[in-house]
């Protein structure tokens, strides 16, 4: 009778460690200070790092743009982070809790830049 309940246990285990867990993502952010005038159109609001390298930048409505990311360098007090997609990609710079991406933003061209700042949401 032990071992079936051994057995039970140690399959409970396997299956809820398979399910995902927000401690899957390494972070999330939130796009932060966007211009009035774009606050009703469609833009990526979320961005969520995960430990597999894949990042998913979310919208309002749902949809979202699915990409690889990595560790471009590192200097004193920032990380510098890459993220492609579609034979294309951004450069972000990761300081604290912002993330800054510092060149024209090829996710979404009605702003120059979008500054994400990391939430528990």
């Amino acid at each position: 009778m032990k071992n079936y309940v051994l057995l039970i246990v140690i399959i409970f285990l396997i299956i809820g460690c398979n399910k995902k867990h927000k401690e899957d993502i390494v972070g999330l952010y939130e796009v932060d200070k966007v211009p009035w005038e774009l606050s009703n159109k469609e833009i990526y609001y979320y961005l969520e790092l995960h430990e597999n390298d894949v990042y998913k930048l979310k919208k309002l409505n749902g949809d979202s743009l699915k990409g690889h990311w990595y560790i471009s360098s590192e200097e004193k007090d920032s990380i510098i982070i890459k993220f492609e997609f579609d034979n294309n990609y951004i450069v972000g710079k990761l300081k604290g809790s912002a993330l800054l991406f510092k060149e024209p933003n090829v996710f979404d061209h009605n702003f120059s830049n979008w500054l994400y700042i990391k939430t528990n949401k």
